[in-house]
């Protein structure tokens, strides 16, 4: 009864959104549950996102490409990972240069080749389930914002 019931509701959320005249925001809006973006894709979010001082949540991806991490990064606000569990030193580099906060806070683990590359990242940044040992803790030590942690191993 419960999946049905969400069946007929979210058609009635598509058939609104159609009625006002927001296809572009369906598309958005599946695109923010894929597990997976394509550069392309990543540019189409971005565009809509870019203008808002908003957040940009993608609760789903758990892969990040060093290309759809750079056409994201260009989102102002909040850019939220939060079932993204790895990230490398490469995807890392092109979020850095996001000018907001940047919450990854899904990472299963933080390579310090990853954590000095996040270093260099302007804004808040949010590693709550990172679990941090020694050596990567000593290098976001030098973090220069807002740096919220979470577990330490």
């Amino acid at each position: 009864m419960r999946a049905t019931r969400y069946h007929w509701l979210n058609r009635g959320v598509i058939l609104l959104a159609l009625l006002l005249g927001s296809r572009h925001e369906i598309f958005a809006q599946s695109l923010l549950s894929r597990e997976s973006l394509t550069p392309e894709e990543a540019r189409s979010l971005a565009a809509k996102y870019h203008s808002h001082k908003s957040f940009l949540t993608l609760s789903h991806l758990k892969e990040l490409d060093p290309d759809v991490a750079k056409e994201l990064a260009v989102t102002n606000g909040e850019l939220s990972f939060s079932a993204l569990q790895t990230l490398s030193p490469e995807a890392a580099r092109e979020l850095a240069a996001h000018k907001g906060m940047l919450k990854l806070d899904a990472l299963a683990d933080l390579p310090v080749e990853t954590a000095k590359v996040l270093v260099k990242h302007g804004g808040a940044l949010s590693l709550k389930a990172a679990p941090l040992s020694d050596e990567p803790l000593s290098v976001l030590s030098e973090y220069p914002g807002l740096l919220v942690l979470g577990l330490i191993a």
